[in-house]
């Protein structure tokens, strides 16, 4: 048949989640939280709810709800995003992502600076078991930085 089936669907999510990552980039977080918002929507309907794919959307609309200062979307989702990937994803760079980005929205929040450090220093030590990669590199150099200008 020529109707579409509606399978392309994860990967329009998966399209607005990397289109989100390049708008923070450039520091254009309004946009990239109306894609990340929409990739999320999508795969909260057609994925599993509790699955490592969602946690792109997740991680997306936490970067930029953290971006936009707005404390009350990004700890949800990054809360979720942190859950998800503890229980389940084999990379630990990308444990180390969610970790990483929760610790800063629990920081800025300063409710509980304590775990904020704690999360940030689980980070780092996953970054440590990471392979090594340019990117790693200047994850946990961001993830050092942040760690010693928040001490306690």
């Amino acid at each position: 048949g020529s109707t579409p089936s509606g399978g392309d669907r994860p990967r329009t999510a998966w399209i607005l989640s990397n289109y989100s990552e390049v708008l923070h980039r450039v520091g254009r977080f309004a946009e990239a939280s109306g894609a990340a918002e929409r990739a999320l929507a999508i795969l909260e309907r057609e994925n599993d709810p509790n699955g490592l794919l969602i946690t792109y959307s997740l991680v997306a609309l936490g970067t930029s709800a953290l971006g936009l200062k707005n404390l009350t979307r990004a700890l949800p989702v990054l809360e979720r995003a942190n859950e998800i990937r503890s229980a389940k994803e084999p990379d630990p760079a990308r444990r180390a992502e969610a970790r990483f980005l929760l610790a800063r929205a629990l920081w800025e929040q300063g409710t509980d600076r304590s775990r904020a450090r704690s999360l940030a220093t689980a980070a780092r030590d996953e970054q440590h078991q990471a392979p090594d990669t340019p990117a790693r590199t200047r994850a946990l150099a961001e993830i050092e930085g942040w760690l010693a200008s928040h001490a306690e």
